[in-house]
């Protein structure tokens, strides 16, 4: 076969100097990062679904309501998942639930991931819950304490090997 200047096969030798060289290194870790991230904010999703579908579907049906949701059933699920919201955001959890929507979203660098159990439940509780908040302000800051701790953990296990 004639040599067009196509992709050449890599030896041996030049394949291990790819996969230890740093370029290579950085490349996996922020693989790493995207799929750590996906898989969280895909959890956090799906884990809102399966809340409100057990809230608002599977225990009123239990509870004898088969055909129709009674008008007063939200008051008190809500009031629940205030309850939640004030329990970990005021005094057990870090992280206060994330920035202060009237305040806007800003910019004052990455969330760190010692505010991620607050940021879960907090997002979890209020939009679980059926109060009113848009999945997006959990999910960046989910996104940016993950990407922080996958990326603190990766330097971490690079420099010790």
């Amino acid at each position: 076969m004639p040599d067009d200047g196509a992709a050449r096969e890599l030896s041996s030798e030049q394949a291990d100097a790819t996969i230890r060289s740093r370029p290579y290194i950085r490349l996996l870790i922020v693989v790493a990062v995207i799929v750590v991230v996906s898989l969280a904010a895909w959890c956090f999703l799906e884990g809102i679904y399966q809340l409100q579908q057990e809230l608002y579907v599977h225990l009123p049906n239990a509870l004898g309501y088969q055909h129709r949701l009674p008008k007063w059933w939200p008051l008190p699920v809500l009031a629940v998942g205030a309850l939640i919201v004030a329990l970990a955001c005021g005094t057990r959890l870090p992280g206060d639930g994330g920035h202060i929507p009237a305040e806007g979203l800003k910019t004052g660098g990455p969330s760190g991931p010692d505010i991620l159990p607050g940021v879960i439940s907090d997002g979890l509780a209020t939009i679980g819950f059926g109060l009113v908040l848009g999945p997006e302000a959990p999910l960046i800051a989910i996104g940016a304490g993950l990407a922080v701790l996958t990326i603190g953990l990766a330097r971490r296990d690079t420099r010790s090997g």
